[in-house]
């Protein structure tokens, strides 16, 4: 985690998206602090009855393959137009960069 691993819990959803797009801190970063400040604090408070943040984590990197296949299936049952080649291209491909980075080709071994 980045050194301002602590510090991000207290950050406006705003400033968290202003360090993720200068990519001073990643996706992973921000889920981590949380799950650290949970782990934390949440004995004192009882948030969460049950704590599954690795199978959460799991379960999370198996779905972004939907977005790719939303994108995709989609294209294929409506009206091609240049416009709407482009969009789902566009999903397809962020979709795709999505379940690359996240390692979720894993899951298909």
């Amino acid at each position: 985690m980045t050194d301002i691993g602590d510090e991000l819990f207290k950050m406006t959803a705003t400033e968290a998206v202003s360090l993720l797009r200068s990519k001073e801190v990643s996706p992973l970063d921000l889920v981590e602090a949380s799950i650290k400040r949970i782990e934390t604090v949440d004995h004192e408070v009882n948030s969460l009855p049950i704590h599954c943040f690795e199978q959460a984590w799991d379960d999370y990197r198996r779905a972004s393959f939907v977005g790719f296949l939303m994108a995709v299936l989609s294209a294929m049952i409506v009206e091609r137009t240049d416009r709407g080649d482009e969009m789902f291209a566009v999903m397809a491909e962020r979709s795709a960069w999505q379940a690359l980075h996240l390692d979720a080709l894993s899951f298909l071994e």
